[in-house]
């Protein structure tokens, strides 16, 4: 494998892919031809990105004249395409000429904790991508956690970014899980939805872009008043037990209260 010279982007085969992806947590590989103009046009960015991200970030060639294998692999048709990896996964891809902002967009999503990626979305069930991504709406009382009284915490099921938790559950008749209030607040976005003739206000996920739901204002009165009405299928559920091995032990202090908040 060619070293990296000057942060510069690294030329690589196929042979050296797989090890290359691996690299780094944060790897950008573009998939570009001597003969392409938009590559050369957006060539001199990646060296930039390169040299601005230094070791937070490997920028990597890979020649698709000279490396059929690996081309095939992703699909490539339209060049440049530039695939993101993240942790050795594959979490975005771009075809085409790219600008500076949109490839430093994608690279600081990859960067953050929890994120919407193609791997994310590629595990979820029809009903799962329906909801969270089309907006959808699942039958009332149908939900895989409508009736869940287990301890632990609900997290997006695309990025795994937390959410939701059981102390602040509530069996509103409703048919859909209902909790008072988010765990954090900054992880839930609200937005102004008009639809069906109607005037709601939607939830989503911050990082996910996830369509979760929407909140009302009849919660219960002794608490926060509100009532997040929330799909099933937007979420993941996280029993406490598993919650240190799953990444989300700084959340345990939220279940040493006696009871919940008012």
């Amino acid at each position: 494998m060619t070293s990296l010279i000057a942060n510069e982007p690294i030329h690589i085969s196929d042979n050296d892919f797989d090890a290359l992806v691996h690299k780094s947590d944060l790897v950008l590989v573009d998939f570009w031809a001597p003969w392409c103009g938009p590559c050369r046009a957006i060539a001199p960015v990646l060296e930039e990105l390169a040299r601005e991200y230094g070791k937070t970030l490997t920028v990597a060639k890979i020649n698709i004249d000279d490396n059929p294998r690996t081309s095939a692999r992703f699909g490539v048709r339209t060049i440049p395409t530039l695939v993101l990896f993240k942790g050795g996964n594959q979490v975005e891809t771009l075809v085409g000429l790219q600008s500076r902002s949109a490839l430093i967009a994608a690279i600081e999503r990859a960067r953050a904790k929890y994120a919407k990626t193609d791997e994310g979305l590629s595990r979820l069930t029809p009903e799962q991508y329906r909801v969270t991504q089309q907006c959808g709406t699942e039958m009332p009382f149908s939900g895989e956690y409508v009736d869940n009284k287990a301890p632990g915490i609900y997290v997006d099921v695309v990025s795994g970014e937390p959410l939701f938790a059981s102390i602040h559950k509530y069996d509103s008749g409703s048919g859909w899980p209902s909790f008072t209030r988010p765990i954090t607040k900054e992880n839930v976005i609200e937005r102004t939805d008009d639809s069906h003739g109607m005037r709601r206000v939607e939830v989503r996920s911050k990082h996910g872009d996830s369509h979760l739901g929407h909140v009302f204002t009849d919660g219960p009165s002794d608490s926060t008043g509100l009532r997040y009405c929330i799909n099933s299928a937007s979420l993941r559920f996280i029993a406490r037990e598993n919650m240190e091995a799953e990444g989300y032990g700084d959340l345990l202090s939220i279940f040493n209260v006696e009871k919940r908040r008012t």
